[in-house]
């Protein structure tokens, strides 16, 4: 854990099967000191640049 809000955050990924669509990844963010949600991002791939989406 950290004591200062936006300097470390955690980021996580999912994969999920949809019906329609097929495979999704959902990626997510969250600030370590805080909790707070910082951001999320779906795609159809899983690339680093994909991961990277939630914090821009």
């Amino acid at each position: 854990m950290t004591e200062r809000v936006d300097e470390t955050w955690g980021s996580d990924m999912t994969e999920t099967i949809t019906t329609i669509e097929g495979r999704a990844y959902v990626f997510i963010a969250v600030d370590h000191c805080s909790g707070e949600f910082v951001g999320a991002h779906a795609a159809s791939g899983a690339s680093r640049w994909e991961a990277l989406e939630p914090i821009r």
